[in-house]
């Protein structure tokens, strides 16, 4: 009987452990999370080798990342959502910015926007929703204003793109702010304005 019981509490612990990990997308043993906070409160999470692999990627500190952009997306859709916004209070909000997984590239149609992360559930991915919890990559864009490249041809862009644009930021907070009620309308990519 003692042997059931433990084996049960193991089964569960590994139950929930999972789960956790199946909503932060972190591997704690092997990328540990380093948190921040932006100015409205919003919690951050990034793991250490995400932010070597941000380096890698942009050839620029992790720290150019522009997190304050972050509270410019929720404050966009507040003022869209108004009333309808089912998010209260921001400093709810936990995002958690994944690393991009090579075995990806190349396998989503969209060719401007190639890197996306791998979940266990859902295959090759950009973005995720879970409770409060939004996983992003910048694979695609380096969390700052920047000048496109295209992967295809190496043309670079004469226009900047503003910071998180090319993230599945925008979209993400859309159906956390929304409810994921489709009374609202499409969602969006990004708040009206923002990235225009």
């Amino acid at each position: 009987m003692p042997q059931t019981i433990l084996a049960l509490i193991l089964a569960l612990v590994s139950f929930f452990t999972l789960g956790l990990s199946d909503v932060l997308g972190a591997d704690i043993i092997n990328n540990p999370m380093i948190q921040f906070k932006t100015p409205m409160g919003i919690k951050i999470l990034i793991g250490f080798n995400t932010l070597s692999q941000y380096e890698d990627r942009w050839g620029a500190p992790w720290e150019e990342i522009d997190l304050d952009r972050i509270d410019e997306f929720v404050k966009g859709w507040m003022d869209y959502l108004g009333e309808a916004s089912r998010l209260r209070s921001p400093r709810y909000i936990v995002v958690k910015i994944q690393q991009w997984d090579e075995r990806c590239l190349g396998k989503d149609e969209d060719i401007y926007a190639p890197y996306e992360f791998i979940h266990f559930r859902y295959g090759c991915i950009d973005g995720l929703t879970a409770g409060n919890t939004i996983v992003i990559h910048l694979g695609d864009d380096p969390g700052r204003d920047f000048y496109w490249t295209n992967p295809i041809t190496g043309a670079q862009s004469t226009v900047i793109t503003k910071g998180f644009c090319m993230t599945a930021l925008g979209h993400e907070l859309y159906h956390l702010m929304s409810g994921h009620r489709s009374n609202l309308g499409m969602p969006l990519e990004n708040p009206p304005g923002l990235c225009d």
